[in-house]
C-alpha cells in the first residue's frame, strides 16, 4: 500500500459533498479564487501558462465558511532546445508552499505542450506565485536551482518504473504478445507527485518509487483487446513489487 499521508494529490471536488454529508443537490458555491501570478524566469527551457483556478469552501454552504481550498492549474510548454523528462513547479504564497514534481514517461519534445496540466491544491492565501524550480532533460542534464530537491523525487520515480520494466521483460520472454504489452506500457504520459514542505523526505521518496513501479501496472491494465492478459501480467509484477531495492 502506498503511503500517502504527506503527499498532496489532485482533489476531485465532488468528494467534498460526500465528506460533509451533503445531498446530491447541495453543490458548494464557488467563490473568488486568489490572485495567481506566473513567474517565468529568463532562460527557462519550459514556460508556464495559467489555465485557471477554482476555490470552494471546505464546509457546507449553509454553515459558516471555515476555509477555502483552491486548485491552480498551469500548462507547461517546452520552449528550449532539448527534450524534457521531468520538472518541478513551485506554487508559493505568504503562508504555503507546494511543489509539484512531474516525471514524464513520454518525453516532452522541443515545441511540445504537456497536455496533462500541473495543478496544486491548498488553502491558499492571496497572491500565489507559480515558477519553475527544476527541469530534467533526456540526457540527464538539468536546469534550475532545484531548491526543493525534487530531482531526487523524480529520480526515484524513474527508478521504480525502470525496475518494473526490467521485471516485465523477464515475464515477456517468449510471450506471443510481448510487443503489444510493451506498447501499452510506453503509452504512459507522466505522473504528478506533489508535496508540501521544503525537501523530499523518506516517505515521499518511497511513494515516488512506488508510483513509478505502478505506472507500469497501470499501462498493462489499461483497456485494450488483450486486457485480461495484461491484468494477469500486472498481477505477477504486483506480487514482485514487495521486493524493493
Amino acid at each position: 500500500m502506498i503511503p500517502i499521508r504527506l503527499i498532496s494529490f489532485i482533489i476531485t471536488f465532488s468528494a467534498f459533498g460526500a465528506a460533509y454529508g451533503q445531498s446530491p443537490s447541495e453543490t458548494p458555491a464557488a467563490v473568488s479564487p486568489p490572485a495567481v501570478e506566473i513567474m517565468n524566469q529568463p532562460g527557462s527551457p519550459v514556460r508556464l501558462e495559467l489555465l485557471g483556478s477554482d476555490s470552494f469552501p471546505l464546509s457546507p454552504p449553509n454553515k459558516p465558511r471555515s476555509s477555502l481550498r483552491t486548485t491552480i492549474r498551469v500548462r507547461v510548454d517546452n520552449v528550449g532546445e532539448q527534450a524534457v523528462g521531468g520538472y518541478a513547479i513551485v506554487f508559493q504564497s505568504e503562508k504555503f508552499t507546494n511543489v509539484s514534481a512531474m516525471a514524464l514517461g513520454k518525453l516532452l519534445e522541443k515545441g511540445q505542450t504537456n497536455t496533462f496540466p500541473t495543478s496544486s491544491s491548498a488553502e491558499w492565501d492571496s497572491p500565489v506565485w507559480a515558477s519553475v524550480d527544476y527541469v530534467q532533460f533526456e540526457d540527464g542534464t538539468s536546469w534550475g536551482a532545484d531548491r526543493f530537491k525534487r530531482s531526487v523525487q523524480i529520480g526515484r520515480f524513474l527508478d521504480g518504473r525502470n525496475l518494473a520494466i526490467a521485471r516485465l521483460e523477464e515475464i515477456l520472454i517468449n510471450h506471443p504478445d510481448a510487443e503489444f504489452h510493451r506498447r501499452q506500457v510506453k503509452g504512459f504520459i507522466g505522473q504528478a507527485i506533489s508535496g508540501m514542505g521544503p525537501e523530499s523526505n523518506a516517505v515521499m521518496l518511497q511513494t515516488a518509487f512506488d508510483f513509478g513501479y505502478e505506472s507500469v501496472l497501470k499501462g498493462l491494465r489499461a483497456p485494450s483487446k488483450k486486457v485480461a492478459d495484461g491484468q494477469e501480467i500486472a498481477r505477477k509484477l504486483e506480487l514482485a513489487q514487495i521486493v524493493r531495492p
